[in-house]
């Protein structure tokens, strides 16, 4: 039995630049973010003969099936078909939290499920960026999915980092240059709420737009992107608080799908109790809001938020072998 386990993801600053059909037309985009330990957990194995079945998923619901092309799991049978599995094979599948919730968790569960089949195949773990290009691969050219690159990345690589994308679609991850007492002092403004499930898909097709209204707000996005990495290297938190404000308003403008009333709610709620600044995780519409907030501040925004707090911390592995 092959263990793995992936982190999800909080996206700072770029979010939604990460469309092929944004950073194609561009000299090269830029994310900021962390990978946190919220992971995606895969169980797999050959299924021995003796099994009175062929293949089984476990997930939300249980899957058996004579034929792996049978799976109803989308991610699952596509893996399978990427990696030509015609064997009966046994999955199981845990996360820390629910899906919808922007954090990432429809591509780790894919980084889980490619770095077992890669081990069991070749008895050695890919690389990081391997892993990350099997998981883009299979999203992009056999899902077809209408997401950016980003999620298939931190997953794989862990870490707190920046992300540049080359129109090409090759990518580079680099740690951000911050030090650890940076590290502690900016987590210890960091909260994250959980608002409800989101329909992702929705939210994300109006995302990859090549409108002219849209490409002016993903400019802007990828330019206080590129602002927000110098803020980091002077380790200016007030910089970087005034930069994700303004990061998040030119994300709403991208689609009005990506906020609503009850996001705003919050937002604002999150705001008069001394948050600095905030965002919605992912491509938005639900799921977790972030918030920076003074340290001294931060339980009382905790307690009076009126969702679920997700307590979360850093996760600097990636993508491993439990």
């Amino acid at each position: 039995m092959i263990k793995i386990c992936s982190p999800t993801r909080i996206s700072l600053f770029g979010g939604g630049c990460d469309f092929s059909s944004y950073y194609s037309t561009v000299d090269q985009v830029m994310l900021i973010g962390f990978a946190i330990d919220q992971h995606s957990f895969i169980f797999y194995r050959k299924t021995n003969k003796i099994l009175p079945y062929y293949t089984i998923i476990n997930y939300s619901k249980t899957e058996k099936v004579k034929d792996n092309s049978l799976i109803q799991h989308n991610g699952a049978r596509a893996a399978l078909q990427y990696f030509n599995i015609t064997d009966g094979v046994e999955i199981s599948h845990l996360c820390s939290v629910p899906a919808r919730t922007g954090l990432g968790s429809s591509s780790t569960f894919l980084v889980s499920l490619i770095h077992a089949i890669c081990f069991e195949r070749d008895s050695k773990s890919p690389s990081k960026k391997e892993l990350a290009q099997h998981c883009i691969n299979i999203e992009q050219n056999i899902l077809k999915f209408a997401s950016g690159i980003q999620d298939s990345i931190w997953s794989s690589y862990g870490g707190f980092n920046s992300i540049e994308i080359k129109p090409n679609g090759n990518f580079f991850v680099r740690p951000m240059p911050l030090s650890p007492e940076f590290i502690d002092y900016f987590y210890s403004h960091l909260a994250l709420f959980y608002i409800g499930p989101r329909k992702s898909f929705e939210v994300a097709s109006s995302v990859d737009s090549c409108q002219e209204s849209v490409i002016i707000h993903k400019n802007e996005t990828l330019a206080i992107a590129k602002e927000a990495y110098k803020a980091f290297e002077q380790e200016n938190i007030l910089y970087i608080s005034k930069l994700l404000h303004e990061s998040w308003l030119h994300k709403k403008g991208v689609s009005k799908l990506i906020s609503n009333t009850k996001i705003d709610n919050y937002y604002n709620k999150g705001l008069s109790l001394g948050a600095l600044s905030g965002k919605v995780c992912g491509s938005g519409g639900g799921g977790c809001i972030l918030f920076l907030v003074p340290p001294e501040k931060r339980q009382h925004l905790i307690d009076n938020m009126g969702i679920p707090y997700v307590d979360f911390n850093f996760d600097f592995d990636g993508s491993k072998i439990l």
